[in-house]
């Protein structure tokens, strides 16, 4: 009579053992890479929430009689910028700033002098102040405020389709209503005034990248509306 043996051998021991090792990778490799997806597509709609917020920012007048305001000029808008050399400054991509504009003779806008500085042309004597707590990494701006995003590992790669370092869209308030521009500099800036001078109907999309994964989306914003939408 033959003698039946219990339990599991070394080899099957070894081989269930190689299996739920592999399985765990597989698993775990997976629950990775639904962690970094989820965590891009929340930066995503994070992003197009904070040019909402620009939108809104740029009609709201913060610090209408406060630090950068100037009798000879006013407050113009706001500007949303994503710049990748942010990251050198030890700050994030995504930046808000307050937008100014010298006054015409009727009062309004002149939408050719529209700067984040004050005064907005050097020829301008009449300064106002613009505190260093108001504009942390640099003097390009009198009023900045950084705003983060999930995805540390996200940066701009293309602007209409051109490859791009950053880019800045500006919310301008003028008699006529809201008016929508953007820098049109490859590789780099142009001054903001310039992208303001001639209406563009043209949509800005942003592409912008995960350096980490490669996931990349297209921001594109409506030269109208200003809205923004994921493509």
């Amino acid at each position: 009579m033959s003698k039946s043996n219990a339990g599991f051998t070394l080899v099957e021991t070894v081989v269930v053992m190689a299996v739920m090792g592999l399985l765990f990778v597989i698993v775990f490799r997976g629950s990775t890479e639904l962690q970094d997806r989820a965590r891009f597509d929340t930066s995503i709609d994070q992003l197009i929430q904070d040019i909402a917020y620009t939108k809104n920012y740029s009609a709201s007048h913060v610090n209408e009689v406060g630090p950068g305001k100037s009798s000879k000029g006013i407050q113009a808008g706001a500007g949303f910028e994503l710049d990748n050399t942010h990251f050198s400054q030890n700050q994030p991509l995504t930046e808000v700033e307050t937008l100014y504009g010298e006054q015409n003779a009727n009062g309004n806008l002149d939408v050719g002098t529209i700067g984040g500085v004050w005064p907005p042309l050097a020829a301008l004597t009449d300064n106002a102040d613009c505190p260093v707590a108001n504009h942390p990494a640099d003097n390009d701006e009198c009023q900045e405020d950084f705003l983060t995003i999930p995805d540390k590992d996200i940066i701009v790669t293309k602007v209409n389709g051109a490859p791009r370092p950053n880019v800045a869209v500006f919310y301008v308030q003028t008699q006529l209503g809201l008016r929508i521009c953007h820098d049109t500099g490859v590789p780099s800036w142009l001054p903001p005034y310039q992208a303001c001078a001639t209406f563009d109907t043209t949509p800005i999309d942003i592409e912008v990248t995960d350096t980490a994964t490669n996931y990349t989306a297209t921001i594109e914003i409506d030269p109208s509306s200003g809205l923004a939408k994921r493509l």
